[in-house]
């Protein structure tokens, strides 16, 4: 009898368990899980039947199917918060605008009162102006007279020596 490596042994011992094993995958582990439950004891005891085959090949498809829409929804929900992003800094960026905007229109508003207020204060005193000089003439009017009426009848010679 040849020898054999008892590590070896080992591992072909476990190897033929498993072939023979039972594989119910409806234990309390995988309770939510619709996996099938492998039963080798078919005929030759050698592995699933092919119906068990089938089945698990089908559930799989189903639980692949069911990722992919799971990654779906994933991605539709990053797109969600993306978009919620963008439409926040937006508004964001509406308020700044129009908060500039608004001092603006204030500043605006302060210059064109002042430039009123200017408007009234140089028409005021124009008109103050305008009220001292007849005042003024009232007061004298024979310097307005002489200074601003210059007819030809009141102009007179002057002589310079002997005449």
């Amino acid at each position: 009898m040849a020898q054999y490596n008892p590590t070896i042994l080992k591992l072909m011992l476990l190897m033929v368990l498993a072939v023979n094993a039972r594989c119910d995958f409806n234990s309390k582990v995988y309770t939510k899980r619709s996996l099938p439950a492998w039963r080798t004891s078919h005929a030759l005891g050698l592995g699933p039947t092919p119906s068990e085959v089938i089945n698990a090949i089908s559930v799989a498809k189903q639980a692949s199917a069911n990722v992919l829409i799971a990654q779906q929804h994933l991605q539709a929900a990053k797109e969600n918060v993306l978009n919620q992003q963008r439409i926040a800094t937006e508004k964001q960026t509406q308020a700044v605008i129009l908060k500039q905007t608004s001092k603006a229109a204030v500043a605006h508003a302060a210059a064109h009162a002042t430039a009123v207020e200017v408007h009234k204060t140089e028409a005021e005193a124009a008109r103050l102006g305008h009220l001292a000089r007849n005042a003024h003439q009232r007061a004298n009017p024979a310097f307005f007279v002489a200074n601003n009426n210059f007819s030809g009848t009141k102009i007179e010679p002057i002589g310079f020596g002997g005449g």
